[in-house]
């Protein structure tokens, strides 16, 4: 029996593939199960979640409304933690990990969608060299919020590639608020589908040119409310 037809079986693709992404992330539990010294920037973003959990408000010092973070969503998501009594250090360490395995997943469905079907095998390389990389490794560990962000990227390109322009909306929201380089994120992606769109079906009625903008202006509400609670904020 030739190699490429015991792939293309459904089955022993499925259990190829369970295997796989199993051991991997068997592997990358057991290697970064226990917490490790996290980057000092990390204790900015603990120190704003402590203070928000503790009835300060989401400030570094205590009476002084600055915006020092740039990664609204993952202090909350330490806040989070820390509100159920587990230290700010190790919410962040298993966040880090939980993202990291988002990251490994999405990854290999994202390869998975651009292959052809008798070569979707392949998609699991994608997944074990992203594994193999320094950064990847250096980065979910660290405690901040790189790794989730790089998960939200992948998962608003593989949305993208199948063309579920819903969850490349939510996906681009997700980005905006873990990092501010989200927005950049959001205007290639939906900004690009929008132009297609229009270029592609010349819409000559206002609702057929509000349908089309649809996912740019929910996006554009989302930034306009996000950036009013900034200024009101801080």
């Amino acid at each position: 029996m030739k190699m490429s037809s015991v792939f293309q079986c459904p089955s022993t693709s499925l259990v190829l593939t369970i295997l796989t992404l199993g051991g991997l992330l068997g592997l990358y539990g057991y290697e970064f199960f226990q917490p490790t010294i996290q980057i000092d920037d990390a204790y900015i973003s603990y120190r704003y979640a402590q203070n928000l959990v503790d009835g300060h408000g989401l400030v570094y010092n205590i009476g002084e409304r600055v915006e020092g973070y740039t990664n609204l969503l993952w202090t909350l998501m330490v806040a989070g933690g820390i509100a159920l009594g587990v230290s700010a250090s190790l919410v962040g360490h298993w966040l880090g990990f939980a993202s990291g395995v988002f990251l490994l997943l999405v990854t290999y469905f994202y390869s998975r969608s651009l292959l052809p079907q008798e070569m979707k095998w392949l998609a699991l390389a994608a997944p074990m060299l992203l594994y193999a990389s320094n950064s990847f490794v250096c980065w979910t560990i660290s405690g901040l919020e790189t790794p989730l962000f790089a998960a939200w990227v992948t998962a608003a390109v593989a949305a993208f590639a199948i063309r579920r322009m819903g969850w490349v909306l939510v996906f681009c929201i997700l980005a905006s608020l873990t990092r501010p380089e989200g927005a950049l994120l959001a205007a290639l992606l939906l900004g690009f589908d929008w132009l297609a769109q229009l270029i592609a079906q010349r819409p000559k009625r206002l609702t057929e040119l509000l349908r089309l903008s649809l996912p740019c202006l929910a996006y554009a509400l989302f930034i306009a409310g996000l950036t009013a609670f900034r200024v009101v904020y801080y």
